[in-house]
């Protein structure tokens, strides 16, 4: 008993090391890049982020629906060939979409970089596809072992760029961005293929898809919802604002995010573990859980946000100057996760009781209502600081709801 604990514990600190691992070769090398371009150029990079952002799940949750149906049947050739149409189909159904936003000219910043993000998004979809495999068999430490692959490229990228000096040219950036989709796909591609966990189907039961088309989108709508909730305010600097706001916006998006990723991580677990526990949890203990989950989250929080603001605050001071607006922004990004921590323990009841369609229609609410805010700010005040109030506040109402409707069915 002690040695199956023992190699749980050993595969989930290779997925942990492995990741934060990555985080902090990523972390450095957007400092060390950042130092060499200027706010205009890293817009252009923000764009592409942005852009793909929205283009993954034209894959329609296939990731979700495979790592589903194989955690029920470990060994499904109707799953294999799914995953063999899905890998192939995928990288052609973005080169369309791809095309048309350059021939509509949807995008100019991006017209150069095209081919940058099509390589990105087919190797990350084959990485999500693999990676839900793998995650369905119990073989996640090979993911920590691919993003330490990742991380030592991305440190030998850091040499190959040191003497950049091309001040409007985010060429170092894009390599980077397709660097790490192509290590992860070749990597994780070649141990699933010589492990016999995937290989290439001979068949493809059409009919039969639309059942996993159904589960991915279902299983999707959750994701895409919370990732177009946390991502609608960089749509509108996008959209209304200039280059020079837009960059320093994205590179304060980019530092902000690693800083709370201990507290993710946590919270991430605490997830998996306590799934079970709150599915059938009665109101008195679960609240009676909550200060312990508040507690624990906070401190971890306002450890991360103190040591994360006084770094940011440093590194903007004396090394990126240019990039000293992107400061108060950071600060604002660290405080959005106030009420992620408020809602947290809610979103676990609902989701284990099978309830998602509450949460979803909440976050739909409040995606609209953000919306509505953004959109009065950008043709009225133009304050960038004001969008994440809106997003504050949007995330605040989904917690108010669910803490309404999680009284409302246990009286």
């Amino acid at each position: 008993m002690n040695f199956i604990f023992f190699e749980s514990i050993k595969k989930d600190l290779v997925l942990i090391f492995g990741n934060y691992f990555q985080q902090i070769a990523s972390f450095v090398f957007i400092i060390f890049i950042a130092k060499k371009i200027s706010p205009d150029t890293y817009a252009i990079y923000g764009s592409a982020i942005l852009i793909t952002f929205y283009l993954k799940f034209l894959n329609l949750g296939a990731q979700f629906t495979i790592n589903k149906r194989l955690s029920i049947r470990s060994n499904s050739s109707l799953v294999n060939s799914y995953l063999s149409l899905i890998i192939f189909s995928y990288p052609v159904l973005i080169a369309g979409v791809l095309f048309l936003i350059y021939i509509f000219n949807l995008a100019p910043l991006l017209n150069d970089y095209y081919l940058y993000i099509w390589i990105f998004l087919s190797f990350d979809n084959f990485n999500q596809l693999v990676q839900g495999v793998l995650r369905a068999k119990g073989l996640s430490n090979i993911l920590g072992k691919s993003q330490i692959l990742i991380s030592i490229c991305v440190f030998i990228l850091i040499l190959l760029f040191y003497n950049w000096n091309n001040y409007s040219n985010p060429l170092p950036l894009f390599i980077k961005f397709i660097i790490t989709p192509v290590v992860a796909g070749i990597f994780l591609g070649l141990y699933a293929y010589s492990r016999k966990i995937i290989f290439p189907s001979r068949f493809f039961k059409i009919k039969n898809f639309k059942f996993f088309l159904i589960d991915g989108v279902v299983l999707m709508t959750y994701v895409l919802l919370q990732d177009f909730l946390s991502s609608i305010d960089r749509l509108f600097v996008a959209a209304y604002y200039s280059k020079y706001e837009f960059g320093i916006y994205s590179f304060a998006y980019t530092i902000a995010g690693p800083i709370l990723l201990l507290l993710r991580t946590v919270m991430f677990m605490d997830y998996s573990r306590y799934m079970k526990v709150f599915k059938k949890i009665s109101k008195k203990d679960f609240l009676n859980l909550r200060p312990t989950f508040l507690r624990k989250f906070f401190l971890i929080y306002f450890t991360l946000f103190a040591l994360g603001g006084i770094t940011s605050y440093f590194l903007l001071e004396y090394f990126l100057i240019e990039y000293k607006p992107a400061f108060n922004l950071i600060l604002l990004m660290l405080l959005l996760f106030i009420p992620n921590i408020l809602s947290f323990q809610y979103s676990i009841y609902f989701i284990s009781s099978g309830a998602n369609k509450i949460i979803t229609s909440i976050i739909f609410i409040a995606i609209i209502i953000s919306a509505i805010f953004d959109l009065i700010v950008v043709f009225t005040n133009h304050d960038i600081y004001l969008l994440l109030i809106s997003s504050f506040v949007s995330k605040l109402i989904i917690y108010f709801l669910l803490r309404f409707k999680f009284n409302k069915l246990n009286n």
